[in-house]
Parts: structure tokens; sequence; C-alpha cells
């Protein structure tokens, strides 16, 4: 995983740790993670490992309150 890890970093990702007790990873990146993802994936083949990198924004919203009537 420190390899997927460090693929991810020296791709751009701010930071990139394991999600929980596994088996995924989470990077954070600031603006396109193509290039990130691609970079995980394919340290994942290098390891004979199969992987799919998910792109997800960040919600900045936070917490809202919805009535019901």
């Amino acid at each position: 995983m420190e390899a997927v890890a460090g693929a991810a970093r020296r791709a751009g990702a701010l930071g990139c740790v394991l999600s929980g007790a596994g088996p995924s990873l989470l990077a954070l990146v600031a603006g396109d993670g193509v290039a990130v993802g691609r970079a995980m994936e394919g340290a994942l083949r290098a390891a004979g490992v199969e992987g799919r990198a998910r792109a997800y924004a960040v919600d900045t919203t936070g917490a809202t309150v919805v009535a019901r009537r």
C-alpha cells in the first residue's frame, strides 16, 4: 500500500491514507485528480493487484437542517 500512496503523492496528491481498516486508500487532491487516480491504479497493477480509482467531490456545505411537514 505504501507504493500506491507514494505514487499518489508523486502525482500531486496532498496526502494519501488507508481508509479505515482497508482495503481502500483515500487521496486528497486539490483540483483534478485524474493523474493521481491513474498513478494509483498503475502502482496497484505493478503490484499485481486489481483496483479502480474513483473521484468524489468534497461537501463544502456541511450539516443542514431539513424541516419535515
